[in-house]
């Protein structure tokens, strides 16, 4: 067998038994790279499929994963494309789910080929949708499920490294929970990356956030706050500083669902180029009139 690895690089002239011993070696990566080069073609339809339909322009049908080729299954294609055709799994209407069965989690499962690709793809975690983790009829006894959750989300966020980060998080219960067994608590380690926010549940619930500053939310660009859970609940009559946030400079995209008077939010209103305001007037003498509504545009 050729094993003289210290003669690669130089001009040495291999023997007729050495060149057979070459040729044999070449055997099985040969084959191997004639499969690969053979399912190719369709490896460039699947990403285009799955491009297309993460844009919404064509359903995607998945391949048959009973094609004869192990290196498909394993995972066995470059990093880049696995990076690419991963991205292209994840949901194009709402943010990524924490749910086994759908893209991110979904693909660290499949094998450790594909496990190592998706967890180093910071991308897949640029999105995440924290659903309620209480029924909206649960009460103070009921079992918070966030403490099981907790480890997972702040695994989520760790794996977007620094790209910036669209969050959606929706608070069912109407009960104040510990900030240290709450999801706002992993919110405000993260906070410099958001880009996007969309916070729903009662005010009192949501308060750390709110009460950001610049400092903390220097890449913000849009705000969405509901809060149809409460609609008693005066939206920054009672804590102010809740309003802090709607005060960041590089905010241009607003939507609010709150009891309050929208005059007398502090926006920068010259540089907003989007604002969806459905608030509920907090006294009978507040709220918008045509003249009103014309003061505000």
């Amino acid at each position: 067998m050729f094993d003289d690895s210290d003669r690669l690089g130089t001009n040495y002239v291999p023997s007729e038994e050495e060149i057979k011993d070459l040729r044999g070696l070449l055997v099985d990566p040969v084959e191997q790279l004639a499969k690969i080069l053979k399912f190719r073609p369709k490896l460039t339809k699947w990403t285009c499929s799955l491009t297309s339909s993460r844009y919404g322009e064509i359903p995607f049908k998945p391949p048959s994963m009973h094609t004869g080729h192990s290196f498909l299954q394993c995972g066995a294609f470059p990093t880049m494309s696995s990076g690419e055709i991963f991205a292209a799994c994840l949901p194009t209407e709402h943010n990524a789910l924490i749910d086994l069965a759908e893209a991110p989690l979904l693909l660290g499962r499949i094998c450790r080929r594909w496990r190592a690709v998706s967890y180093s793809t910071p991308m897949l975690w640029s999105s995440i949708h924290i659903a309620p983790l209480r029924p909206p009829w649960a009460n103070e006894r009921s079992v918070d499920f966030f403490p099981q959750l907790k480890p997972v989300i702040q695994q989520w966020f760790e794996r977007a490294v620094t790209c910036p980060l669209t969050v959606s998080l929706v608070e069912a219960s109407s009960y104040a929970s510990d900030p240290d067994t709450h999801p706002i608590s992993i919110l405000r380690n993260f906070s410099h990356q958001f880009r996007h926010l969309s916070l729903a549940g009662d005010p009192r619930l949501l308060l750390p956030p709110l009460r950001l500053g610049p400092e903390s939310l220097p890449v913000l660009k849009s705000i969405a706050i509901y809060n149809d859970t409460n609609r008693r609940y005066p939206f920054g009559i009672e804590h102010p500083e809740a309003l802090n946030l709607l005060q960041i400079p590089t905010l241009t995209d607003i939507s609010l669902r709150v009891m309050v008077d929208p005059l007398s939010l502090p926006l920068n209103w010259s540089q907003l180029t989007h604002l969806d305001i459905r608030c509920f007037p907090p006294t009978r003498d507040s709220g918008l009139d045509g003249v009103g509504a014309l003061e505000l545009l």
